[in-house]
């Protein structure tokens, strides 16, 4: 199984630098720049949008409770540089908490699921995907609060390799 990797971008480069000296995972790396830049410097197969962004990429509500959902890019914003699909963020109720730690949680647990089931499917292959550090929650959580959690959620769904 190949796992897909998670890119996170921003166009300030200290703060890619200070998230890539700490943030270290085998399966996310760094860029600066914009999402048309970093789509086509790291090759990105998807982007991660919130589900109210990626309205304009064909999302309609009521978006799927705690699911992400991938979406084909339209021609129109494939000509302006975005990547071939979109993977839409998760919808929460107003009963969910509101803790950063548990919707970093649900985040990643919904973008490998959705990654996966599209790759077991074959509807949808996506090896890389980016994603700006806020949709990670990374504005509200230190690093060393973040890591275990995007690990842990993360190998929910594509198990580390053990030597």
């Amino acid at each position: 199984m190949i796992e897909p990797e998670i890119i996170v971008f921003d166009t300030n480069p200290s703060v890619i630098r200070v998230l890539e000296a700490s943030l270290r995972l085998p399966f996310m790396s760094f860029a600066v720049g914009t999402g048309p830049e970093v789509v086509k410097s790291k090759h990105l197969d998807a982007m991660w949008l919130t589900p109210m962004q990626a309205e304009r990429y064909g999302a309609m509500p009521p978006f799927p409770l705690h699911a992400a959902q991938i979406l084909v890019t339209p021609e129109v914003e494939l000509r302006k540089g975005f990547a071939r699909l979109v993977i839409t963020g998760v919808a929460i109720s107003r009963d969910d908490p509101r803790d950063p730690q548990w919707q970093l949680r649900l985040v990643v647990r919904a973008l490998a699921k959705a990654i996966k089931e599209g790759a077991e499917t074959r509807t949808f292959s996506v090896r890389r995907v980016g994603m700006l550090p806020e949709s990670l929650f990374l504005h509200k959580l230190s690093v060393n609060e973040a890591l275990p959690i995007i690990e842990t959620a993360y190998h929910e769904y594509y198990p580390a390799a053990h030597s």
